[in-house]
C-alpha cells in the first residue's frame, strides 16, 4: 500500500522500461534526422596510408547539434486515480484484519475471569 501510494510499487520497473523505450525511439529518430541533414561522416578521424602518410579530419564545428534540440527523457508519473485504485485491496484487507483482531480481543477480554 505504501509503495503504491508513493509510486514505487513493483510496476515501477515496467513503467520505466516503457518510458525508456519510447525515449530511445525518439532519440534514434532525432539522430537519423540529423544524419540525413548532413550525410558526411562526422567525428575525428585519423588515417594512415603508406603512400600519403597520416591524415587528420575533424568535424565541422559550425554544424554541431544544439543541445536544446535533443529530445528529453520524461518519466510519466502515476495518476492519483490509478494509485488509489491499486491501494483499495490493501486497505480493504487491512480493515478486515483490524476488525477481526478487535473481535478476537473483545471476546478474550469478556471471557477473562478476574477473581
Amino acid at each position: 500500500t505504501a509503495m503504491d501510494l508513493c509510486g514505487t510499487d513493483t510496476q515501477l520497473k515496467s513503467r520505466s522500461e516503457v518510458a525508456m523505450q519510447e525515449f530511445q525511439e525518439d532519440l534514434n529518430t532525432f539522430i537519423e534526422k540529423k544524419q540525413a541533414e548532413d550525410p558526411r561522416e562526422d567525428g575525428f578521424r585519423i588515417t594512415m596510408d603508406s603512400e600519403r602518410g597520416f591524415s587528420f579530419t575533424t568535424p565541422d564545428l559550425l554544424n554541431t547539434i544544439n543541445a536544446q534540440e535533443i529530445p528529453k527523457y520524461t518519466d510519466q508519473p502515476v495518476q492519483y486515480a490509478q494509485t488509489i485504485q491499486n491501494s483499495i485491496p490493501s486497505f480493504g484487507l487491512l480493515i478486515i484484519i483490524i476488525v477481526m483482531m478487535f473481535g478476537v480481543t473483545f471476546i478474550i477480554f469478556n471471557r477473562y475471569d478476574v477473581r
